[in-house]
Formats: structure tokens, sequence, C-alpha cells
């Protein structure tokens, strides 16, 4: 599997807005796809995609404890 994240020409900036329990993903080349937000930012880092309103760190942190519960 390719991990585009280290190779620039590749990334591309992304926008996230938040519905319920899905994250819609729409990219600064006009592309749109819903993803279930817990995959979010693996999807994210598979892709190149640079999340411009969205932390993955933080959020994956807070997903995890709600899990964990």
């Amino acid at each position: 599997m390719n991990n585009y994240k280290n190779n620039k020409e590749f990334l591309e900036k992304a926008k996230v807005k938040i519905v319920g329990s899905a994250a819609i993903i729409i990219t600064e080349r006009g592309s749109r796809a819903i993803a279930p937000l817990s995959q979010l930012c693996e999807i994210a880092d598979r892709l190149g995609l640079i999340l411009e309103n969205y932390n993955c760190e933080k959020t994956q942190v807070k997903l995890r404890s709600k899990e964990t519960k």
C-alpha cells in the first residue's frame, strides 16, 4: 500500500464537515466523499489529504476514550 504523506506532490488539502457519525470530505479540487468519522484520519492518511479544519491527533484520543467506556 502506498503512503503519500511524505511526497508533497500527492498531498491535497481538504475540508471536513461532520454530520452525525459521518464526515463529508471536500478537497480543494472539488472531489467529495462521505466516510465514517471513526475512519476519517486513516482514510486521509492513506489518500494523502491534509485536513484543514480537523485535528486527527486530538480527535483520535477522544474517540479511543469513548470506546473503552
